[in-house]
This record gives structure tokens, C-alpha cells and sequence, in this order.
């Protein structure tokens, strides 16, 4: 299990490395939906 932990990390850094920062962060915060934690709105519930 910690080997398959492992590759996905890796995974995600080498994606990380060859995307464009934009498009990779972009990425990342939709998918775990991420907005409301780093969103700067205080009338948003977090």
C-alpha cells in the first residue's frame, strides 16, 4: 500500500513539473474542491 502511495505522489509531481502552473493548480482545486478553503470571501461558511 505505502508503494502505491508512493507513485501516486510521484505522479503528481511529475505532473505538477511538465504542466502549466495555471492549468495544474487550477486542476487540483477543482477536483478536491478546494474553492471555499482558499477562497478570500469571509461570507463563505468554510
Amino acid at each position: 500500500c505505502e508503494q502505491g502511495l508512493d507513485l501516486d505522489l510521484f505522479m503528481l509531481q511529475f505532473c505538477a513539473a511538465l504542466a502549466p502552473p495555471e492549468a495544474f493548480v487550477r486542476r487540483i482545486v477543482e477536483r478536491f474542491g478546494l474553492v471555499n478553503y482558499i477562497s478570500l470571501d469571509s461570507r463563505r461558511s468554510n
